[in-house]
């Protein structure tokens, strides 16, 4: 979640962390942005640990959390 949130201060995505449970972050980000911020967070998280089985990361997008798909 730190590297997450540096690394997208670092990119200048106005996109922020909002909240995590247990294994899944939720984030606000303008429309523009979605694409860069999925990238973010797939390498983030697949490269958070090195693993004998690689880490799967989904990412749902939804205009709210009921929504996300």
């Amino acid at each position: 979640m730190v590297r997450i949130h540096e690394r997208l201060l670092a990119e200048g995505s106005q996109a922020r962390l909002v909240l995590q449970v247990h294994d899944e972050l939720l984030l606000e980000s303008p429309a523009g942005e979605i694409e860069s911020v999925e990238r973010v967070l797939r390498e983030e998280m697949i490269g958070a640990v090195t693993l004998a089985v690689p880490l799967e990361v989904s990412v749902g997008i939804g205009d709210n959390w009921f929504d996300v798909h």
